[in-house]
């Protein structure tokens, strides 16, 4: 028997052979053996994103939804289970799982390490954001920071011109929306309107970063404005996702459900509150044209700030303080406006099957014809017409209505919806911790990868055959090649996963090294290997 190492806490022996196999199950391992809802997908985050799964919901009629929540499901490991125990010769064949079946294995690992919609979600979003742009020799290379620049596809006759780019200085993506020709402005007007968007943060308004001229896209002919947002992938307009098109074959001839109705309704009244309360107005960008669904029903008001600074009144000498007066005579009746706006976007939402007097996302009867016509359809509840009531009556009486007095109507709606908020926050915060562990194993196995066969250009490296990294490499060996009875390599990642999250903290439990050919046994404790990483780690100036 060789002496023993490490000061007496590791013996190494010479011993006939021995077998590793890992027997725990992967989930008890991940995540304890009572969490078993780890998988999952969310409704919408705003991270998240909107994709084309936004419309797939809505040509469901049977389709019901919690407002911002999507219940946790187990769904993948429950399958798992009922694969593992559904008959006899299903738990014969486990037996030689490993061996026999590892293109299940590796279906099973990525169950275990992926909540597929949320995962797929991001990766179409990584790879919508970050693909190689078309070449387009006629856009400029660089304009301020924002570089790799690729034109948006637009409808119509354009009067901007959209560009998705990237950022030099914080490397996120933004969308340029260039206003097209040489457009009479006041740059001192403007940079005061662009400040007061700038101070603007909701979650349902795209804010507005900066606005800048540049000749850039005309070679020197116009000097050009340029306004900056936050890019959102795969965004549609609100009217395309939920205003039938009578040119489309296959039109949305079901009514809207409530939830998501109320939803809506509720992300646009706010917006409003914090416009309105900062003496601001929605203006266009309160249209079923101005509006961006950047995920499932999830809403923003888009564009913002353009309509303020190219308004017409604020050219000329002296423009700012003129435009500033006839402003602040006119903001009451601007809030009002976007009142009338929103009333108009609900009807629009409650009566969308009624393609015959909804012609290109405009309502073509009056708002008294229009409440008469959802009461006798007789779908939605009376919260719904309740305040459809109340706006069409001001509106008929010419009667200025506040934001504060509509949230006062919809107070339970609001209540039931911040609900959800909440528990769709829990949820997502359920799944970060999930991947928080999952990029800390991963730097764990990456410094493992640093001091592995780690070459410092002598001639003769003899360095992991000595006290420390001696170990290291017989601990590497036991996480990456373990062998069964029968002396033939098997994949057990929940095996890996138990090892890093052991080293991680420190467990003192002990384990059992060999060498390849089984001739040294080596007994130490997950610290010990901690330490002996910490050691090696510092001996290069890494530090764990």
């Amino acid at each position: 028997m060789e002496e023993a190492s490490r000061g007496g806490k590791g013996l190494r022996a010479s011993a006939p052979e021995f077998t590793l196999q890992s027997t725990k199950k992967q989930s008890d391992i991940l995540y304890g053996s009572s969490s078993s809802s780890r998988d999952g997908s969310r409704a919408e985050a705003d991270t998240d994103v909107a994709s084309s799964d936004v419309i797939s919901p809505l040509r469901n009629p049977n389709y019901s939804v919690a407002p911002n929540c999507s219940s946790l499901t187990g769904s993948s490991l429950v399958e798992l289970r009922k694969q593992s125990v559904g008959s006899p010769s299903r738990q014969t064949r486990n037996k030689t799982f490993f061996q026999e079946n590892l293109s299940e294995r590796s279906h099973i690992t990525k169950d275990l390490f992926e909540a597929d919609h949320s995962v797929q979600n991001v990766r179409n979003r990584v790879d919508f954001l970050f693909r190689s742009p078309q070449m387009n020799t006629s856009l400029p290379t660089t304009i301020n920071q924002y570089h790799s620049l690729c034109q948006e596809k637009s409808s119509g006759v354009p009067v901007f011109l959209n560009y998705r780019s990237l950022s030099s200085l914080d490397g996120k993506v933004y969308l340029l929306r260039r206003v097209l020709g040489a457009v009479p402005f006041d740059s001192q007007f403007v940079v005061k309107c662009v400040e007061r968007w700038k101070k603007v943060r909701h979650p349902s308004i795209v804010p507005l970063c900066e606005v800048f001229s540049t000749f850039a896209f005309t070679q020197g002919a116009a000097n050009e404005l340029v306004f900056v947002y936050p890019f959102y992938d795969k965004a549609q307009v609100f009217r395309k996702v939920y205003i039938p098109d009578e040119n489309e074959e296959n039109n949305l001839l079901f009514p809207l459900p409530e939830k998501v109705i109320w939803t809506i309704f509720i992300q646009l009244i706010s917006s409003l509150d914090a416009l309105h309360s900062a003496e601001m107005v929605a203006g266009e960008s309160l249209s079923s044209s101005g509006i961006l669904v950047v995920g499932t029903h999830r809403v923003r008001l888009n564009k913002c700030g353009i309509a303020e600074s190219l308004s017409t009144d604020s050219v000329g000498s002296n423009s700012y303080s003129q435009y500033s007066t006839s402003f602040a005579f006119d903001i009451e009746r601007k809030k009002q406006d976007d009142i009338w706006r929103l009333m108009h976007l609900l009807f629009l939402l409650t009566l969308r099957c009624q393609t015959s007097i909804i012609k290109n996302g405009v309502l073509q009867i009056g708002v008294n014809d229009a409440l008469n016509v959802l009461q006798n359809i007789g779908f939605y509840s009376h919260d719904t017409l309740n305040i459809l009531s109340f706006l069409v009556d001001h509106y008929n009486r010419s009667l200025p209505i506040s934001v504060t007095q509509i949230c006062s109507i919809i107070a339970p709606r609001i209540i039931y919806d911040y609900g959800h908020v909440w528990l769709h926050a829990d949820i997502l915060e359920a799944q970060l911790d999930s991947r928080l562990n999952s990029s800390r194993l991963f730097q764990l196995i990456s410094l493992f990868g640093f001091v592995m066969d780690w070459d410092d250009g002598s001639t003769i490296s003899q360095w992991s055959e000595t006290e420390d990294k001696y170990i290291l490499r017989l601990f590497y060996d036991y996480m990456f090649h373990p062998y069964d009875n029968k002396k033939k390599r098997f994949f057990d990642i929940s095996h890996v996963i138990e090892c890093l999250n052991r080293v991680d903290v420190g467990s003192e439990e002990l384990m059992l090294l060999a060498s390849k050919d089984s001739k040294s046994l080596l007994v130490v404790s997950y610290a010990d290997i901690r330490c002996s990483l910490v050691k090696v780690l510092s001996e290069h100036g890494i530090s764990l």
